[in-house]
């Protein structure tokens, strides 16, 4: 067995859509989050005049990530975060 080979993916869900107030969440302490490589956040980003879906990396050990909310699209091929 080789560590490098073990992925485990965890979906947790919450009642809250808004990505911004997703973003500003405190992560309860034990909670999985804590233990996790990465985090990423999926909910709707608020344009004024209407609302898109979108994406947020809020962490990733061990490499640079994009701070930026980023638009996600959900179309025949699959899920397109736009950069």
């Amino acid at each position: 067995f080789q560590g490098r080979d073990a992925v485990v993916l965890v979906l947790e869900t919450s009642q809250e859509t808004s990505l911004d107030r997703l973003i500003r969440a405190r992560v309860p302490p034990g909670a999985l989050d804590a233990l996790a490589t990465t985090v990423i956040l999926m909910g709707e980003r608020d344009l004024g005049d209407r609302v898109e879906p979108a994406i947020f990396v809020a962490k990733h050990r061990g490499a640079a990530r994009d701070a930026r909310k980023l638009p996600l699209k959900l179309t025949s091929k699959g899920v397109e975060v736009s950069l």
